[in-house]
């Protein structure tokens, strides 16, 4: 797009959240008293009804309850669901731990999709607006397409296939380091310059 719009070069670079392995990330992570026995955890950037129905038809085909991540305001709006809890108002910290604990997630948000791949989760991903680039971009390059949910599309419990993402992301982080290194470098050197 940038090359289209303002004829200029451009890299293609990881989010920051995939640059480092589930196993760095764990280390950031705070336990979540919510993460009992197996569960589905719901978390979204954008309210989706359709979504929402995906999940309850996930629960339902795998006898799981439903985490929902949200603030106390949208417990109190869905507390009449049966079959899900509530993990309220919760820091990045035990959101980390919450997704990696998970059964599955079912997520409409860039970096709930990010860190499933991060920790190797079962996931879906709903693109949250036609606009969304980033989160078709990574499922796109990660060979994950197999885990969007579209209208009409049936949710089929299963796990994910890696094996593409595995040869495509070390890949990347590589060339998205070297690149960050490269960029860094020269604008230190450039601050040096004018700062002699």
């Amino acid at each position: 797009l940038i090359t289209q719009i303002a004829s200029l070069e451009s890299t293609l670079v990881l989010d920051p959240s995939l640059l480092l392995s589930g196993a760095q990330w764990q280390r950031y992570e705070k336990v979540c008293s919510q993460a009992d026995g197996g569960y589905i955890l719901y978390y979204t950037v954008h309210s989706s009804p359709d979504l929402w129905k995906h999940c309850k038809d996930l629960a339902k085909k795998t006898n799981m309850k439903i985490l929902r991540i949200g603030s106390n305001v949208i417990s109190k709006q869905f507390r009449k669901d049966k079959g899900v809890e509530f993990a309220c108002d919760i820091g990045p910290a035990q959101w980390l731990y919450l997704i990696r604990n998970a059964s599955y997630v079912v997520t409409n948000s860039f970096h709930g999709t990010a860190f499933s791949i991060n920790y190797r989760k079962n996931f879906y991903v709903e693109y949250s607006s036609k606009t969304n680039s980033r989160l078709s971009n990574i499922v796109n390059l990660l060979g994950l397409e197999d885990r969007v949910l579209r209208e009409g599309k049936e949710i089929v419990p299963g796990p994910v296939d890696y094996s593409k993402t595995e040869i495509a992301l070390p890949k990347l982080k590589e060339g998205s380091m070297d690149f960050l290194k490269e960029a860094l470098k020269r604008a230190f050197l450039k601050w040096e310059e004018n700062h002699a």
